[in-house]
Formats: structure tokens, C-alpha cells, sequence
């Protein structure tokens, strides 16, 4: 739909202010992955991976490319 990205075709792209190596299960972040379909706890675990060479709560501009198979890239 939007773009392919990998060979992938992306349908949804999220733009996203998150503090490094801070985003909990319990944050704002579980409505907007609802919304896009995808888990929250595995883009947690994906970004707490990516931003642990930052300073904890240095707030980071990231990026979610959502595929049409429902798997997702994270970009800081």
C-alpha cells in the first residue's frame, strides 16, 4: 500500500517520541500498538534492545514500519 521496504510491503508507518530504554507494558504505547495490530511486549523488547547504548529516559524519535503479514521494524 505505502511502500516495500525489504521486499516487504509496508501498510502502516508509526511515528513515535519514546524515552530510551523506559517504555512499559503499562504505558501509552499499548493503544497505538492495539491500533496497528501489533504486540506491545515484543516492540518493548525490540526497542529496550536499540536503545540500551542510550542514556535512560533521553527521549528518542522512532519510526514502525508495519507489513502486511503483521511484523514490524523499529528505526531510532
Amino acid at each position: 500500500m505505502l511502500k516495500k521496504f525489504v521486499g516487504k510491503e509496508i501498510v502502516k508507518i508509526l511515528k513515535l517520541y519514546v524515552p530510551a530504554q523506559n517504555p512499559t507494558g503499562n504505558s501509552m504505547l499499548n493503544p497505538i500498538m492495539g491500533q496497528a495490530g501489533l504486540n506491545s511486549a515484543e516492540f518493548i523488547k525490540k526497542f529496550n534492545e536499540i536503545s540500551k547504548n542510550f542514556k535512560q529516559n533521553v527521549v528518542l524519535k522512532v519510526q514502525i514500519y508495519v507489513f502486511s503479514d503483521k511484523t514490524f521494524e523499529v528505526i531510532v
